[in-house]
């Protein structure tokens, strides 16, 4: 699976970077993100020196030469950087890596399409850190800890499921039957056929499409359930599939803002 070149990557921070902060700060920034920048002294903001534009466009070159570990180092790091130093700037750095099929979240950078961050709105917090935590993994090729951190998330948001609905001890139960009783004491399906209802849905179309979903999420957890009995680190792992690791990253995400 292909995904969006840390260059595009850069190109988000990049904007940020020129528009929040001083010529000097940049040189700064980069160099204490554990960028070699000897090779831009020659770069001085004075009278008849040379522009931020001019910088911009060395530091282009530069991250043009790094391979793709060293590039995404330095754009972790200047995006941390940035963030302690004005931390509103972190709104300004999702609104423009979004759109270039990027994330920025909890100090790591991952594609769009492993996780979207902007679906987890009002996820629970711990629920939130495990599948950025699972997106991450997946992306530095830790392909059992990504799985073991995706169904750690899921069990992280039945578990408040099980407190907030008074359900019982959640380890009595299975990993896909928890998700069953989370989503059905939630009323996840009968809240959309409400919702559906509302905008003059036909009442057995509304039914039919909650069947369906119902048995969708239930068998999202089946093959969660079934990837960790087998490929998941918390078990010992004999081999791993990334395609399923993906999915299993997706279901999770899918269970858990049905649960939100």
């Amino acid at each position: 699976m292909s995904f969006p070149s840390l260059n595009v990557a850069w190109n988000g921070v990049r904007v940020v970077l020129q528009e929040n902060f001083s010529f000097n700060d940049i040189k700064e920034i980069v160099g204490l993100a554990g960028t070699d920048i000897t090779g831009l002294a020659h770069l001085v903001q004075r009278a008849g020196g040379a522009t931020k534009g001019r910088l911009m466009g060395a530091l282009d070159a530069k991250v043009g030469s790094l391979d793709d570990k060293e590039k995404e180092r330095m754009l972790v790091n200047v995006a941390k950087i940035m963030i302690e130093r004005r931390p509103g700037v972190s709104d300004h750095l999702a609104r423009h890596l979004e759109p270039l099929g990027w994330n920025f979240e909890e100090g790591r950078l991952f594609p769009v399409e492993v996780l979207d961050v902007s679906e987890l709105i009002d996820v629970p917090e711990v629920a939130r850190t495990d599948l950025v935590k699972a997106a991450s993994r997946y992306q530095d090729g830790d392909l059992s800890g990504a799985l073991a951190a995706a169904c750690a998330a899921v069990d992280s948001a039945t578990n408040m499921a099980y407190s907030r609905y008074s359900l019982g001890d959640p380890t009595k139960d299975g990993f896909q039957a928890r998700c069953k009783r989370a989503l059905d004491a939630k009323n996840t399906i009968s809240d959309l056929a409400r919702e559906l209802d509302a905008l003059g849905w036909d009442a057995a179309d509304a039914a039919k499409l909650g069947k369906n979903m119902r048995s969708s999420l239930n068998q999202g957890a089946f093959v969660m359930q079934s990837l960790r009995s087998k490929m998941s680190d918390v078990h010992g792992t004999k081999g791993v599939l990334r395609t399923v690791v993906f999915d299993a990253i997706k279901w999770a995400s899918l269970i858990i803002s049905a649960l939100k």
